[in-house]
């Protein structure tokens, strides 16, 4: 029988509750054994009834130790084309690749069976590809069928009003990146980028707001460590809220492709750096056992497949779609070997108090042996992250030890 996931088990959702469950899980990394964690969150007066939390322990290591084959996130790299050269990309870019609408229909089709949580078109540039018409046509087929659909684009080149109520009807959500306010966006991407591409949004609500159920507009942005938390933030959430849109999503800007030379410190995305300690015990965070290696695929045009983004090095293909199958990669041995590891089979790691609070960071970041369980070079970033927030956690609760 499956451990429960922590979604499974009941919670109350404010600040105290969470930073109580915070706290739990970095004692059950210290302490190891449930009952010596409950009796020593109940010595420092964090939680009550030791046998009630370490019946709660159990279930979090459980969780903790056991494998769960399930299937987040498909990235369709549907073409490594691209109408812009962002100094920080880490994707190829090769006019020459697409993917084709047969391919594509096929991948869609199979991840829609397995059940995946998304289907993320992306690229390159998506809204660049030569068929680009014609995968929106196959999105629209399998569009509501428990698997969203979203594609992720630059929004820069020229559309026209069908093109936008077409891509409206077609998926789910629209993920826009935008890097900050203008001077940000247009350094990275070129003059006039910027604006084009809010044009492009508000013109695209316009089009298509009298479309039920239309496909949902959202800002991603992409940040370097020294830009996570000034006034860059305070602009995109200002565009957000003009355009009435959700909150904009940030993502760590990656030392790979043109950004290789950045100095960039080690970071894990499920310890949320794009918020402050407050920020994240008023959200609620779970335990981290990986960095989510082996829960997503990365499928390129022509159909090789990675278990990362930022891992396609040859050790790290699993297969091709295309030639193998969706669900034959999926049901390899080698996705298997990566889905399999956790920050407790890192040998460096799995003895280290702060571990369920890092994952274990990024595995492709940083990895100058390309093995799966090799230790990070530097992870002194991921413990402060992590001590921060205990200590945030500690004041919340207005305990000092």
């Amino acid at each position: 029988m499956n451990a429960p996931v922590p979604s499974q088990v009941s919670y109350r959702n404010d600040l105290a509750s969470n930073a109580r469950r915070l706290l739990a899980v970095y004692y059950l990394g210290k302490y190891i054994t449930p009952p010596i964690a409950a009796q020593e969150l109940y010595n420092d007066k964090i939680c009550g009834d030791p046998p009630t939390t370490q019946q709660l322990l159990v279930y979090l290591q459980e969780y903790l130790h056991t494998v769960q084959f399930d299937f987040n996130n498909l990235y369709l790299h549907v073409t490594y084309n691209c109408n812009l050269n962002c100094s920080h990309c880490f994707a190829d870019t090769d006019p020459k690749k697409e993917m084709t609408v047969q391919h594509f229909e096929e991948a869609v089709k199979k991840a829609v069976d397995l059940k995946f949580s998304d289907i993320r078109i992306t690229g390159g540039e998506p809204t660049v590809h030569h068929q680009f018409k014609n995968l929106l046509r196959v999105c629209e087929k399998y569009r509501n069928k428990g698997t969203s659909t979203v594609l992720r684009t630059n929004f820069y080149r020229d559309f026209d009003e069908e093109e936008f109520c077409k891509i409206a009807r077609s998926v789910d959500k629209i993920v826009v990146s935008i890097d900050g306010d203008e001077h940000t966006h247009d350094k990275r991407r070129g003059a006039g980028a910027y604006k084009k591409t809010v044009n492009n949004m508000v013109d695209y609500q316009q089009c298509t707001q009298h479309i039920p159920d239309s496909a949902a507009l959202l800002i991603n942005c992409v940040k370097s460590f020294a830009t996570q938390n000034n006034e860059l933030k305070e602009s995109m959430e200002k565009l957000s809220f003009r355009l009435g849109i959700a909150p904009p999503r940030y993502k760590p800007l990656f030392p790979l492709g043109r950004a290789s030379k950045a100095v960039e410190p080690l970071i894990c995305g499920g310890q949320l750096n794009q918020l402050n300690e407050r920020q994240l015990l008023s959200r609620g965070a779970f335990p981290l056992k990986t960095c989510g290696i082996g829960k997503n695929l990365y499928v390129e045009p022509e159909g090789n497949a990675y278990p990362c983004v930022a891992w396609r090095t040859p050790i790290a293909c699993i297969g091709n779609v295309f030639t193998d199958g969706l669900e034959q990669v999926l049901k390899s041995g080698q996705f298997a070997v990566f889905a399999e590891r956790s920050v407790d089979t890192i040998q460096q790691c799995k003895g280290c108090e702060f571990r369920y609070l890092c994952g274990g960071g990024c595995r492709a970041w940083n990895n100058e042996e390309d093995e799966i369980n090799a230790p990070p070079v530097n992870c002194e970033h991921l413990q402060e992250r992590a001590k921060q927030l205990i200590q945030a956690a500690r004041a919340s609760l207005k305990t000092d030890k």
